[in-house]
C-alpha cells in the first residue's frame, strides 16, 4: 500500500485480516467505553443543574435516554427532519446544515418513538462503525498493540461523546469518511465515489475527503512509476534522493548547496508522487465524491437563489472570513474576559487540538503517506482558519483519523505502559467531565 511505512505493514500479522475477531474486538471496545459514557451522561442529565435553555422535561419524547443527547445543534436537525429546510434572512436558519445526516435520521425515524431517539440511534450505530473501520485501517499499517492503542486514543478522546449518541453529524460523517478511504484503497472506485458523495453532502469539510480520495488514487497510481518518490521519509536514500538502491541508508548531506537544493528536491518528489499522468479512466468514478456538495449547492440555488447560502448564513452565527477571524481576535477577547470559565477552558482545548493536528501533518506524511497528510491538513485547516475562536475544532478533529493513529502508534511503540495508561486515563476523565457538562446544557463545542 502506497505511502505506508513498510516496517509498520510487516508488523501486522495475517490473522488480523481474517475471522470475526477483527470486527468484534473494536465493536466490544466501543460498547464498553460507550456504556460508561452513557451512564455518566444520564446521571449528569438527571442530577446536575441544567442550563436555562434545557430545563428538565417531564415526559421527553423518546424518553430521558434520548433527551440527554439533544443539545444545541441537535435542535436544528430535529427541525430539518420535521419541517425541511427554511431560510429567514438576517437570522440563524437551518440551511447552514448539510442534508445527509438529517436524511439518514428521517429514513429510520419510523422505527423509533421520536426523532431524538432516531437521531441517537444513527449516531451510535455510526460510532460503532467508526470503531470497526478505524481499527481495520490501523491494523493494515501497524502492530496489533498499536492498532488497539490507537482505537483507545480515539474512543476516549475528550470530544468523543459525539460518537456515542449526540445528535450531531460527526459520527455519521467520520464513518462515511473511513468507508470511502478503505474502499478507494481496495480499488472499489465506484463505491468509494458514492460514499464520498454522502460525505460531501454531510458537512462543508467533506470537500477535504473528496480531495483526499483523489490524492490517495494519485499516490497509488504513481507508486510503480516513481517508487522512491512514494516512500515515506525515513532518513534513507528515498528521502535524500541519493544512494545506490531503494531504502539504502546514506548520511544526510549538510552542505550549503544541498540545503539550498532541498526545496527543489522536495517539490520534484511531490510532483512525481501526485503526477496526474499516471491516472487511467478506471479511477474516474472517485470524482463522483464531489457530487454531494454539487447537489447541495444546486438545491440551494434552485430553492433559495444562492448556491453558497450555507456559507453566507455563517455570519448569523458570528462567523465569517476576514482578518478578525484569521487572527482569532474573538478568541483572545473571550479568554481575556472570562479566563477561568468552562467556556474559556473549552476554547483553549479546541485551539490546542486544532493547531497540534496541523503541526503533526509532517509526521502523518512520514508514517502514512502524503495523501493522508494532505487530507489532514485540509480537513483541519477549514475549521481552524474558518472559525473566529477555534470553537468546534476538537470535534472536527475526529475526522482527522490519521492523527489518532499516529498518537496511538507513538504511545504503543515509544512510551512505557505507565505513560500509556496516564495518557488514556486523563483523556477518559476529560471525556466524562465534558459529556456530563454537555448533558447539563453547557456549550462546549
Amino acid at each position: 500500500m502506497v505511502g505506508v511505512n513498510s516496517r509498520s505493514r510487516r508488523s501486522a500479522p495475517d490473522h488480523l485480516h481474517q475471522g470475526p475477531w477483527r470486527w468484534w474486538k473494536p465493536a466490544l471496545m466501543f460498547l464498553a467505553v460507550g456504556a460508561v459514557v452513557w451512564l455518566v451522561t444520564f446521571v449528569a442529565a438527571e442530577t446536575l443543574p441544567r442550563d436555562y435553555l434545557y430545563p428538565r422535561p417531564a415526559n421527553p419524547r423518546g424518553g430521558p435516554l434520548a433527551e440527554m443527547w439533544m443539545r444545541w445543534d441537535a435542535g436544528w436537525y430535529r427541525e430539518i427532519v420535521r419541517h425541511g429546510y427554511r431560510y429567514d434572512p438576517g437570522v440563524q436558519s437551518s440551511v447552514a446544515f448539510f442534508p445527509a445526516y438529517p436524511l439518514a435520521i428521517a429514513a429510520v425515524a419510523w422505527a423509533f418513538p421520536g426523532i431524538p431517539a432516531a437521531g441517537v440511534a444513527v449516531t451510535a450505530l455510526s460510532g460503532l462503525g467508526v470503531a470497526v473501520l478505524f481499527h481495520r485501517w490501523c491494523c493494515e499499517r501497524m502492530s496489533p498493540a498499536a492498532a488497539t492503542t490507537s482505537l483507545l486514543v480515539l474512543l476516549v478522546f475528550p470530544y468523543a461523546w459525539y460518537l456515542y449518541g449526540a445528535v450531531y453529524s460527526d459520527a455519521f460523517f467520520v464513518f462515511a469518511v473511513l468507508a470511502a478511504f478503505l474502499l478507494v484503497e481496495r480499488e472499489h472506485y465506484w463505491l468509494a465515489g458514492l460514499v464520498g458523495f454522502v460525505v460531501t453532502a454531510s458537512r462543508p469539510t467533506g470537500i477535504a475527503v473528496a480531495i483526499g480520495l483523489v490524492l490517495v488514487v494519485l499516490e497509488r497510481a504513481n507508486q510503480q512509476r516513481w517508487p522512491s518518490a512514494t516512500e515515506p521519509a525515513t532518513g534513507t536514500a528515498a528521502e535524500t534522493g541519493t544512494g545506490t538502491g531503494r531504502g539504502s541508508p546514506v548520511p544526510t548531506p549538510t552542505s550549503t548547496v544541498t540545503r539550498r537544493a532541498w526545496p527543489a528536491r522536495a517539490t520534484a518528489a511531490l510532483g512525481r508522487r501526485f503526477d496526474p499522468r499516471a491516472l487511467s479512466w478506471r479511477v474516474t468514478p472517485v470524482l463522483v465524491s464531489f457530487g454531494g456538495l454539487a447537489a447541495w449547492t444546486g438545491y440551494l440555488w434552485a430553492r433559495f437563489g444562492d448556491p453558497l447560502l450555507f456559507v453566507h448564513i455563517e455570519s448569523e452565527w458570528w462567523q465569517g472570513a476576514g482578518p478578525r477571524t484569521w487572527l482569532k481576535v474573538a478568541f483572545f477577547e473571550q479568554i481575556g474576559h472570562v479566563p477561568h470559565s468552562v467556556f474559556a477552558t473549552s476554547l483553549m482545548l479546541h485551539a490546542v487540538a486544532g493547531v497540534v493536528a496541523i503541526l503533526l501533518v509532517p509526521a502523518v506524511a512520514r508514517r502514512f503517506g502524503w495523501a493522508y497528510a494532505g487530507y489532514v491538513l485540509i480537513v483541519m485547516a477549514i475549521p481552524v482558519l474558518g472559525t473566529k475562536d477555534f470553537m468546534s475544532s476538537g470535534r472536527y478533529l475526529l475526522a482527522a483519523f490519521p492523527v489518532f493513529a499516529l498518537i496511538g502508534a507513538w504511545l504503543a511503540e515509544r512510551t512505557s505502559p505507565v505513560g500509556r495508561v496516564a495518557w488514556l486515563g486523563v483523556s477518559a476523565v476529560l471525556l466524562l467531565v465534558f459529556s456530563s457538562l454537555w448533558a447539563a446544557g453547557k456549550y462546549l463545542s
